[in-house]
Parts: structure tokens; sequence; C-alpha cells
């Protein structure tokens, strides 16, 4: 049997964290893994999937959902956090970003509403390169 001399380590964590600080200067805006179950005026999730290892290098694919009170803020906010996705590498275990998709313009139905305004939503994907460390 073999055995993998390394593991993969938890990188979605550092990657919200990224998120917040780099974009601050958005105010209300909460980034979580997860929607939660009452939506708040702007929010960011991230999806990770996993991806192909390579003896120790994974592509790992991650998916960005952003929903804000007005059509501009989520897209502005949405392109600040693809802006932001390029960055992360050095981010933990992230050594490159490669294949982003740009973001896009999500139709809930039905509409996700803070105060009975509808939320404009957003997402964008990206692949990331991540390096196991070795055990």
């Amino acid at each position: 049997m073999f055995l993998a001399e390394y593991r993969f380590p938890i990188v979605s964590g550092a990657v919200l964290a990224h998120y917040r600080e780099r974009l601050d200067h958005w105010a209300g805006l909460e980034c979580a893994p997860k929607r939660p179950a009452v939506m708040p005026r702007r929010l960011l999730t991230l999806r990770e999937d996993g991806g192909p290892d390579s003896v120790g290098v994974a592509v790992w694919g991650y998916g960005v959902n952003v929903w804000a009170d007005s059509p501009v803020d989520a897209k502005s906010i949405a392109l600040d956090a693809l802006a932001a996705s390029l960055s992360l590498p050095g981010v933990s275990a992230i050594k490159a970003v490669r294949d982003v998709v740009t973001p896009s313009e999500v139709d809930d139905d039905p509409s996700y509403t803070v105060n009975g305004t509808p939320l404009a939503h957003y997402y964008f994907s990206f692949d990331a390169v991540v390096k196991a460390v070795a055990l």
C-alpha cells in the first residue's frame, strides 16, 4: 500500500481573510464560506472545490458569489474581489492563480432581499495551484 508523504492544508479560511483585508473599504461586506440564514446588505461567499493532485501540487477550483443591494455595488465588489484573487499567490499554500472567469450576473429566482430590496448577484471563478506540505 502506498502512503502519501504529504498533505494538503486547508486554505479557504486564509482566502476569506485575504478578501476581508482587501475589501475592507466596502462597508458592511460580510465574507463567509456559505450564505447565512438572514442575508446581509453585502455578502461574498467562497466555494472551494477539489482538483487533481500531481504529486503534492493540485489545482483547486474556487467559486465566488457576491450579493449587494445595488447592481453597481455588486459588480464593483465582484471586480474588486477578482483583483484580490489575483494577489492570492503567497497566501497559505497558494502558489498561483489561473483560469480566471470574470464576473457574470446571476438571476436568483426568487431574489434574495434585504428590507424588501432585491439583492443583485454576481459570480466569478478561478483555479488556484495549491502545494501540499510534507508529513
